[in-house]
């Protein structure tokens, strides 16, 4: 998995760090897939995953909305 300073490497850390204290329940919104050793390390590592491909301006766009209305940009790109 990812380690440095860059900020997928400090995220790991962090996800690591949580996983170590507590059940940790994941949703990843990507916008590129996810390598299967990727997948793997998230699923062994978490509770329960959920990996949301968020490609394509549409996406944005609910997001945005959502966010303008009231909710999140997660509820947005869900949709």
């Amino acid at each position: 998995m990812p380690t440095g300073r860059d900020d997928r490497g400090r995220t790991w850390n962090i996800l690591k760090f949580l996983t170590e204290r507590a059940d940790v329940d994941l949703i990843c919104l990507a916008d590129q897939p996810l390598t299967d050793e990727t997948l793997s390390a998230l699923h062994s590592d978490t509770r329960r995953l959920a990996n949301i491909s968020h490609r394509g301006l549409l996406r944005y766009v609910r997001g945005a909305l959502s966010l303008a209305s009231g909710g999140t940009v997660t509820e947005g790109c869900l949709d």
